[in-house]
């Protein structure tokens, strides 16, 4: 994975701790109110090698597979507020975190991880939505 500034004032991402996180900070100023997305610019771009697979992660942030691509691309990162007070986010804010993976090891994982099954769900006989006729799963119910 490469980086480019587009802009002077940022930082480029870096690895935080061992871990195959990298940092990813903002490069303005965002107020984001409560149930509000908002798109962040990082003044950074990337280009992502195709024998990776790179996912932008983190708390407010909606989780994004980034694409492998032969041209450079502005790092922005989709926010979303679902607290109760505004979050302010501040130019240098470490914003999100992208996590790096082979890509032939991600897709073993998911080949790894499908789950077949022919079991039907079947309700237990407690399993009330309701008390009220017709709004629950009761085979006696007089009102459904």
């Amino acid at each position: 994975m490469k980086f480019k500034k587009l802009v002077d004032d940022v930082e480029l991402p870096e690895k935080s701790s061992p871990e195959l996180y990298i940092n990813v900070r903002s490069a303005e100023r965002v107020d984001i109110r409560k149930d509000e997305y908002r798109q962040v610019r990082t003044g950074v771009s990337m280009l992502v090698n195709k024998s990776e697979v790179a996912r932008v992660v983190g708390a407010n942030v909606q989780t994004t597979l980034l694409k492998t691509g032969t041209k450079y691309e502005e790092l922005v990162v989709t926010m979303f507020n679902q607290g109760e007070r505004n979050i302010m986010v501040y130019p240098g804010m470490v914003i999100a975190k992208i996590k790096v993976e082979n890509a032939k090891a991600e897709s073993s994982v998911a080949k790894r991880a499908t789950i077949k099954s022919t079991a039907e769900f079947k309700p237990a006989p407690s399993d009330v939505i309701s008390n009220a006729p017709g709004l629950h799963r009761k085979k006696d119910c007089k009102g459904c």
